[in-house]
């Protein structure tokens, strides 16, 4: 629907946090709305960072490193749901 209707979009958006949509408009720049076929893709397991998984990973392995404790572990793969693209 965005990729259609962004106008729309930006004024719905704007009403909710009560903001210019032009503001709305412009910190979207550069972002991608995902479609149904690079959902499906991003919830598969991947160590690349076309997947949520492999940007998960990622991140944890950045906050490990950034936190002080470099042996901290945790299940990022916990992190995401994909049962709503599984259906």
């Amino acid at each position: 629907y965005f990729k259609t209707n962004p106008n729309e979009c930006y004024l719905i958006v704007s009403k909710r946090f009560g903001i210019d949509p032009k503001q709305i408009e412009n910190q979207l720049k550069g972002i991608i709305m995902l479609d149904e076929k690079m959902n499906r893709s991003a919830f598969t397991f991947a160590a690349g960072l076309q997947s949520l998984y492999g940007n998960l990973q990622r991140v944890g392995e950045f906050i490990a490193e950034h936190s002080g404790k470099p042996n901290l572990e945790f299940d990022t793969d916990s992190l995401i749901d994909r049962q709503f693209v599984r259906k």
